[in-house]
């Protein structure tokens, strides 16, 4: 099997002499990633000894620097793309447009003979006029009065009944026109569905590129021509449901689906599938890290102004007042990857995507977690307390970062949130929405200054607050409590703080004067926890 690297070039007189081979070709695998595709596409054909070219017109519009091509027979020689003035086409439709087309033909037809059924009975309602009319005509004319008194009165009495006959036939025409005309109100509605159905499969791109690989071979040969490119035009993103059960012995499921989506111009029909967390469109490389010089002078040097059309950015000062250029600015480093390891998933039946229309669902299988369910009250931000799961990731899989994850407890769908990269072994604390019945009161106590538990002198602050937890639900909650006191790192800043009872954990995840409290709170009971700080200073500084 030999290769060929893509080179651009356009078609040349001396291409035209080799034999032209049409042939066609499809997409059998592709591999998407979270910003983009790798479509690998077949074509299958037989030439006799000698030097072809190979055309190519029912490829999509793609970035001919990723072309690669190979062939299980022949040898390949120049490659030419085109992606403007291609030559025409016969394009055959497919069964689904084929069938949707005949369904729009066959209700126009249905529609155009009710509607000749109803010009059938409008004509009956004229020609039931035009008798009516020429009876008033000859009610009206000269010859009338001049008439005996018997022939009178037989023609008024001719008049009168062929008179009326022609307005009841008149009347009872259109009336049966109309009723034909209401036939029509639901085919016009399956018009409307059939052409709905047309436009729904005419979502490829009419316009094709146009490729011609130019082959030789010294015997007849029967071979498969391999071509694979990149495209940008597709993506996928995880989806997560998560199912927390709130039993006697918690479980957290977690059911993992992808969303697949592609906008190439070209269906994809009947395709292997694989999903890769690789991003061909991000960051392939580290940032460059440039030296950091720095100097000292007699004098400070004060800033220059900036160049007009020099963004600030490009120019920072030193602590010293120095100047100096920036470094490129590193890119932001993409996400998807674990210490560069990428992960794919083989999806195990073959599937069909179209163009700028399917968001197609795959299932990825469910993953089963051990979580321990507690309530988190915050009582400085929030009023009541939340339903928190935590766990470790211990199934053996990550879970890919993603903003489309719906969280379930107990069997009802409670809110949405967005996760972020979770690895094998990971913890992880993933909320599931407020407990109303475990109110929150954060109450700074009131004093005989007014000043609503604080006092501040000039070089003194000090608060008390006193939190309480009522809990209405019906059930026992293991409560975790967060809430702060205020942390230093000058020696002349002095804090002290205080609590009855005292946290559990301070410092929380490293976060400085963040304390937790751990108890658990039976239904219907209530708890306070005080906690009080004082902040001294030198005489002639401020507080910040």
């Amino acid at each position: 099997m030999r290769s060929a690297f893509i080179a651009l070039c356009l078609l040349t007189p001396s291409a035209l002499l080799a034999e032209d081979v049409v042939i066609s070709s499809s997409v059998s695998d592709v591999t998407v990633f979270p910003d983009g595709a790798s479509v690998h596409r077949q074509s299958s054909y037989d030439i006799p000894a000698g030097a072809h070219r190979l055309v190519l017109t029912d490829m999509p519009f793609v970035d001919p620097s990723s072309l690669r091509l190979s062939t299980s027979a022949a040898s390949i020689g120049a490659v030419a793309y085109r992606d403007d003035f291609v030559p025409p086409r016969s394009d055959a439709e497919t069964a689904a447009i084929e069938a949707a087309q005949t369904r729009i033909d066959a209700v126009k037809d249905q529609i155009a003979a009710v509607e000749r059924r109803a010009r059938d009975a409008e004509l009956e309602a004229d020609a039931a006029q035009a008798r009516l009319d020429f009876l008033v005509q000859l009610g009206r004319s000269d010859s009338t009065g001049a008439a005996d008194p018997a022939r009178l009165r037989d023609l008024l009495d001719l008049v009168g009944t062929e008179g009326l006959a022609a307005r009841k036939d008149a009347a009872e025409a259109r009336d049966r026109a109309e009723a034909i005309r209401k036939e029509a109100e639901p085919l016009q509605d399956d018009l409307a569905m059939a052409q709905a159905a047309l436009k729904a499969v005419q979502n490829e791109n009419t316009q094709r590129s146009y490729l011609t690989i130019e082959v030789e071979s010294d015997a007849d040969v029967s071979g498969t021509l391999d071509l694979t490119y990149t495209s940008y035009d597709a993506g996928w993103q995880p989806a997560y449901d998560m199912s927390l059960t709130t039993t006697d012995a918690p479980a957290l499921t977690v059911d993992r689906a992808a969303y697949v989506h592609q906008s190439t111009g070209e269906n994809w029909t009947d395709v292997v599938l694989t999903l890769s967390t690789a991003r061909p469109s991000g960051q392939v490389q580290p940032g460059d890290l440039w030296p950091d010089l720095r100097q000292i002078t007699d004098e400070p040097v004060r800033p220059m102004p900036l160049a007009r059309g020099l963004s600030s950015a490009k120019v920072t000062a030193t602590a010293e007042g120095a100047m100096m250029m920036d470094a490129p600015a590193p890119i932001t480093a993409s996400t998807g990857t674990l210490n560069g390891v990428t992960f794919t998933y083989d999806y195990p039946r073959k599937v069909s995507v179209a163009s700028a229309a399917d968001a197609l669902k795959l299932d990825l299988g469910t993953l089963d977690l051990t979580p321990q369910v507690f309530a988190r009250a915050v009582p400085m931000l929030d009023p009541t307390a939340y339903l928190v799961a935590s766990f470790t990731n211990d199934s053996g899989e990550m879970l890919l970062p993603t903003d489309a994850v719906q969280l379930f407890l107990d069997g009802t769908f409670v809110g949405r949130r967005s996760i972020d990269l979770l690895a094998d072994g990971d913890e992880a604390e993933y909320a599931f929405g407020p407990i109303d019945g475990l109110r929150l009161e954060r109450r700074v106590n009131d004093r005989i200054e007014g000043d609503r538990g604080i006092i501040a002198r000039s070089n003194e602050r000090r608060e008390e607050v006193t939190i309480t937890l009522d809990n209405l639900t019906a059930r026992d909650w293991d409560v975790r409590l967060i809430d702060r006191v205020p942390y230093s790192e000058q020696e002349d800043l002095k804090i002290a703080w205080q609590a009855d009872p005292m946290p559990e954990v301070t410092d929380v995840d490293g976060k400085r004067g963040i304390l937790e409290w751990r108890f658990p709170l039976a239904a219907g009971a209530s708890r306070e926890v005080s906690l009080d700080h004082q902040i001294t200073w030198p005489e002639g500084k401020f507080l910040n």
